[in-house]
């Protein structure tokens, strides 16, 4: 700039609010003065002899109804809360995400100083309310993380590993999921009410084991009324329990909204018990989204977000399987797997090609001309299939029996031996 010259800019500051650093490989007793682990980047949120690091924010921002700390965070305000994860953590309870609060679980993007100190210059006992911290760590310097951290099933832990309660809502980011291959009673997690599980850039599920329980998911069970979204992450390598998938969707009120790249594939069913020779031993069957329903018209299905010009990525893979309701009965019928959340919107940002079927006899194809969709009200006549969505088909077969009277047949040869 030249002398006396004044130049005007505008710019834009982003912050996130309610950050809450969490090191699960440091417990409460670590710290020598009570309460100090506040979340700041230097003094995470540590575990105590019951909750996990996860939980105790929650705990702390006054989550918990009767359970509640002695003293909440911002008079219990906090309730959209960013949690970021300085390590690995073995969950051995389920968390519950409780109406009213968002919370985003990521990998943190500094983990704290090494060699820092527990007690006073950095915590002030005698002042600066509640909590008297003093929001210094010295010359000792955060690191920068580059690590995706896991949240992992313990061993004998058979519950879902978080649930989510009436409106809340759930974000993992650049985090994955373990199951640790523990064969459990419930999915790893449990959306529920109105709640919302997203499944952010760089989240993965996988080595959850249902296989014990017949209709249970192993990943994600999304109940009527709740949604999941899924944008650049990953649920593969998961093994449930008979008529289910890694993800299960109830009704068409369960919501699973993909865009970006998503990846719903290499999950598995029980495996078959051994056959005796002759017989085959049939093939593990493929278990990846599964679509249920009282009836086609209330039957769930898969969505892809494609408003403001979003869509599926072509490197996708998502597998689909339905319910025993849904699979089509007429002659040139189908049922929709898949429809955009803008039905007049594009339809160019996402291919069939990206659907596979979990049934080699349900595979997705699209809409077909002359072809019913079988999602319509009892006693309304089936309409034309619409272009925007993707349908699976029974494949019909035509039989033709013809019964010989064997009197007839002899009859017959008499009188061709007589000729």
């Amino acid at each position: 700039m030249n002398g006396n010259e004044t130049k005007t800019a505008k710019f834009a500051i982003a912050t996130r609010q309610h950050v809450y650093y969490a090191d699960p490989n440091r417990s409460v007793s670590s710290y020598t003065n009570t309460g100090k682990d506040t979340g700041y980047v230097a003094t995470p949120v540590a575990k105590d002899g019951t909750r996990s690091t996860i939980e105790r924010v929650l705990y702390k921002t006054g989550a918990y109804g009767a359970d509640l700390p002695p003293a909440k965070d911002n008079n219990g305000d906090n309730k959209t809360l960013y949690i970021m994860m300085q390590g690995d953590e073995t969950i051995d309870r389920t968390i519950e995400i409780p109406a009213g609060y968002d919370v985003t679980i990521m990998s943190a993007d500094y983990n704290a100083p090494v060699n820092l100190a527990t007690s006073d210059p950095l915590y002030n006992s005698g002042g600066g309310g509640a909590a008297g911290m003093q929001y210094s760590y010295g010359d000792k310097v955060p690191l920068a993380n580059s690590q995706t951290y896991t949240l992992k099933r313990a061993a004998g832990f058979t519950g879902p590993m978080f649930k989510v309660t009436g409106n809340g809502k759930v974000k993992f980011m650049d985090i994955k999921l373990d199951g640790d291959n523990v064969v459990a009673t419930s999915p790893m997690i449990s959306v529920e009410g109105s709640g919302t599980l997203i499944m952010g850039t760089g989240s993965t599920i996988k080595n959850a084991n249902t296989t014990a329980t017949d209709n249970m998911p192993a990943a994600v069970d999304v109940k009527s009324g709740a949604s999941m979204e899924m944008n650049g992450s990953e649920i593969t390598t998961n093994k449930s329990g008979k008529n289910a998938g890694a993800v299960s969707l109830q009704s068409k009120t369960a919501k699973l909204i993909v865009s970006g790249k998503v990846i719903i594939d290499g999950n598995d069913g029980p495996t078959p018990a051994a056959a005796t020779p002759p017989a085959v031993t049939p093939p593990t069957p493929k278990a990846n989204v599964y679509l249920n329903g009282a009836d086609a018209e209330h039957g769930a299905r898969v969505t892809v977000d494609n408003t403001d010009g979003k869509g599926l990525a072509s490197t996708s893979k998502i597998g689909i399987s339905v319910g025993s309701n849904l699979i089509p009965q007429g002659v040139d019928e189908g049922y929709p797997v898949v429809e955009p959340t803008n039905p007049s919107g594009s339809d160019s940002n996402y291919s069939v090609s990206s659907f596979s079927g979990d049934s080699s006899a349900l595979i997705p194809i699209g809409a077909t001309l002359g072809h019913t969709d079988s999602d319509h009200a009892s006693g309304v006549a089936a309409g034309a299939q619409n272009s925007r969505r993707f349908y699976v088909e029974s494949e019909k077969y035509t039989i033709s029996v013809q019964v010989v009277d064997e009197m007839v047949r002899q009859l017959f040869w008499e009188q061709q031996q007589h000729q």
